[in-house]
């Protein structure tokens, strides 16, 4: 037999001609319990989200996860899910889970300094931070190394890893430790002065 047509048409139609958003959302989960597409799985997601449906959405998250766990992606939706809903105990076991797999991400380590300062853990937020820093200050004295005309070159990626040590300062304000802030502004303006012509607005 013939698979199913992708339902992008009919859900919309059910969503917003009909206004039965419910109909349309049961139409998404029906067809996704035995057919997979990434677009309708990420409009999945946005529905339930959107119609408040938490209890739903941590459920499908859970059984992507167990379905596709060579990939991250939705033990790092799993994280976010349980940020944002100020669960941090399971926010941290997907973070950690997500750092087995991948400890080179940095992305996942800035989420995880995140994670430790809403749960209290200043000293760990620190010390992830800190070498998160290292890391763009290593960049930036590279960058710094190079020749005008190489400068030139990089100049997008030199605005791009200033502005992610930026971010890393900022969290650190955001989350109340004005300490590690006020210390560390000071040698970041240093780093991004180092970069001439190319250097950020700065903190």
């Amino acid at each position: 037999a013939a698979a199913p047509l992708i339902p992008t048409s009919k859900f919309s139609l059910l969503k917003n001609v009909d206004n039965t958003p419910l109909v349309a959302l049961n139409l998404l989960k029906s067809y996704l319990a035995t057919n997979y597409n990434q677009t309708l799985v990420e409009l999945l997601l946005k529905e339930l989200k959107n119609q408040g449906q938490a209890n739903e959405l941590e459920t499908f998250l859970i059984q992507l996860n167990k379905k596709f766990p060579e990939s991250l992606e939705f033990a790092q939706k799993l994280q976010t899910f349980y940020y944002l809903n100020k669960n941090y105990v399971e926010a941290l076991k997907w973070n950690t889970y997500s750092l087995d797999n991948a400890p080179y991400n940095s992305a996942t380590w800035i989420d995880r300094a995140y994670i430790d300062e809403a749960i209290g853990k200043k000293e760990e937020a620190r010390k992830i931070l800190n070498q998160l820093i290292k890391k763009y200050q290593e960049k930036i004295t590279f960058f710094n190394s190079q020749s005008e005309k190489q400068k030139a070159f990089y100049r997008m990626e030199i605005y791009r890893e200033i502005e992610i040590y930026r971010s890393l300062l900022l969290l650190a304000q955001e989350n109340g430790d004005l300490e590690f802030y006020n210390t560390q502004r000071v040698k970041f303006n240093n780093f991004n002065n180092m970069m001439g012509e190319y250097k950020r607005d700065a903190e």
